[in-house]
Order: C-alpha cells, then structure tokens, then sequence
C-alpha cells in the first residue's frame, strides 16, 4: 500500500481544554509516527487561554511541511466526551485513535496496532500497554498490562476500567454503529463506551507501553466527588442495560459496587477526608464482608489523622528500597522527534 492509501486509514481526535503548555508536545508526538494518519483533528472545548492559537500556528507549520491535514474545531464548553463525538463526525478514517492533550505516543504506536487490527478483523478496538509521567516527561509508573483487558473483557470492563482513552485506535463503523460516546458523561464516559463495545466485539492489545499519560495537579481525575458521581451513574446504566440478562451480569455489577466503594474509599482518606473514607469502607464492607484488606484500611480511617501523621513520619524516617528507588532518576519518555 503506498503511503497516501496507508494514510487514508487512520483519523486522530484530540479534545482540548485550557492545554497551551501540553498540545505542543502532543502534536509532535503525532508527527512523529511512522504511519502517518489521513487528518488530525483538535476539538478546542471553550479554552479560555491559548490552546487554540496553539493548534493554528501548528497546523500552518504542518501543511507548510507537506505532513498530514491538522484542522482545528472550535466548539462551546460541553466535556471531553462530546469532543469526541463532534471530532468523529468531522473525520472519515477507518480507524480512529484517541488522545487527551497532554499526554504523548511512541513513535510505532498507530502502526503497531493497525497491524493488530488488520490481522484481527473480530476485534473492534485495541488499545496499549501506558506508562505514567509527569509535567516533565519523566516516567512515573506503567498502568497495569493491557493484556488483562483483551478478548472477550466485557465482563471485566464491567467491574472496573483497564482501557486508557489515548492508548485507543476503535473502528469507526463500529464507533457509528454504537452512537459514539455518552455524552451525558463529564467523567468516565470513556469506561461506558469500552464496556458498550466489549458487548459486541473483541478487544486487541498490544503489550508493550505505547502511551504515555501525563499526571498533573489540573488532570480531571483530581475532581474525587465529581468522579465518584459519574462513576456511580455508569454502574447504574450498566445494571439498567444488562443487570437482568444473567447471574455473571449481576455479579460483576456487584463486584463493580464493591470496588467503588473500596477505590473512592481509599481516595478519600489520601485526602484525608476521614468521615468520608469511611463511609465508603463502610459500606464496601458491608458488600463484602470477607475481605481482610479492608478492615485493615478501614480501621486506618478510624485512627485519628494526628497518629496517622506520626505513623507516616516514622515510615518516612525507616530505611528500605522506596527510599532507594527515590535517589534514582527515572528515564525520559522515548518520543521520537517529528518527521521533517
């Protein structure tokens, strides 16, 4: 296939928000991929600083460079997910990929799983392995492998989510034959529309860590309580559409609840919102009353945050290898320079 065919096969979609310090160095990783996509299109979510001006002066450079169409679309305030939808139906790729504009790609990336997908036409998304970073490309930690979440997952996606969105390259048939994203979502949409896809075809991966998530204090992430709503809201659509269809349905969403709890438990005490933490242990524990790590975190929500400070300055006074591995520099992202 030459090189305008092989093009024509792949659409990128990044939404955008407030992102002028990140969508720089994320459209470079794009430039840099040894298959390059048909178009790239940036959907501007009501940025209030100069992300779009950004994206304008970058699209200028790449048609001057003769690289692929970059357009950039300007849309009112209305979340990642309705981006989404409105950078799918401006696009025309046979697959589409997904990336959050702060975070970054390894150069084989998209090539690397159009040949998985090519040579699997039963799977309808695959996505990668994902290392974390921070502001400063420096690797943080890889997410868990990708491979526990490929097959026939729907059951798993169920209970918790393991798909990273910018580690994603879907089919757009199948993406139109669903409807696209929820949009009633702000947060977790992403985990909504996996699960509607493992329902109706298989998911690839490739294993090695071909996406790179950028951790910083403004990810959406941050927004505990917001996200603990949406992630209640998906569980409860997911009983609604599939809850009476068997007894491993229903026992996955059960499962799901337990997790919530037990996750924005643990959440909640990081932050130290006591009263809240134990709420959610609480009721994770009436769910599942078997289950010894969680009486342990519980009975350390109880524990006043006075003595809970002096047991953390203790631990940080002790010797052993996280204070080891901290003295250690960790690598810089492997981000290939653009093509010229």
């Amino acid at each position: 296939m030459d090189a305008q065919g092989q093009a024509a096969r792949v659409s990128v979609v990044i939404p955008a928000y407030n992102c002028s310090a990140t969508i720089g160095r994320t459209l470079d990783s794009v430039r840099a991929q040894s298959f390059q996509p048909l178009e790239v299109v940036v959907v501007d979510d009501g940025s209030e600083d100069a992300t779009a001006a950004r994206v304008e002066q970058a699209a200028v450079e790449q048609a001057s460079a003769g690289l692929p169409a970059l357009r950039l679309l300007r849309a009112e305030r209305g979340g990642p997910y309705r981006s989404r939808n409105l950078g799918i139906a401006e696009t025309s790729g046979e697959y589409v990929a997904f990336l959050d504009a702060d975070d970054l790609w390894a150069p084989d990336k998209i090539a690397r799983q159009v040949a998985v997908l090519d040579g699997d036409p039963e799977a309808g998304l695959c996505h990668t392995a994902v290392v974390h970073i921070d502001a400063a490309d420096r690797a943080l930690r890889l997410r868990h492998p990708c491979e526990a979440y490929r097959g026939a997952c729907f059951h798993r996606l169920l209970v918790r989510n393991g798909i990273t969105t910018s580690a994603v390259l879907v089919r757009r048939a199948l993406l139109e034959r669903l409807g696209g994203f929820d949009d009633a979502f702000t947060a977790r949409g992403d985990w909504e529309m996996w699960t509607r896809l493992a329902r109706v075809a298989r998911v690839a991966c490739v294993p090695e860590p071909l996406t790179f998530y950028r951790e910083h204090p403004g990810n959406m992430t941050a927004a505990t309580a917001r996200m603990r709503r949406y992630h209640q809201a998906i569980i409860t659509k997911n009983e609604r559409l599939y809850g009476a269809t068997d007894s491993r349905i229903r026992r996955c969403l059960e499962e799901a609840r337990v997790e919530m709890h037990r996750d924005f438990g643990i959440r909640y005490f990081l932050e130290d919102k006591r009263e809240l933490a134990r709420a959610e242990l609480g009721e994770a524990l009436r769910l599942r009353p078997g289950w010894p790590s969680l009486y342990l975190q519980y009975l350390k929500a109880s524990l006043p945050s006075a003595l809970m400070s002096l047991l953390r300055a203790s631990r940080r006074r002790l010797p052993g290898p996280s204070s080891r591995a901290a003295k250690t520099a960790t690598p810089a992202v492997p981000v290939a320079r653009p093509k010229e």
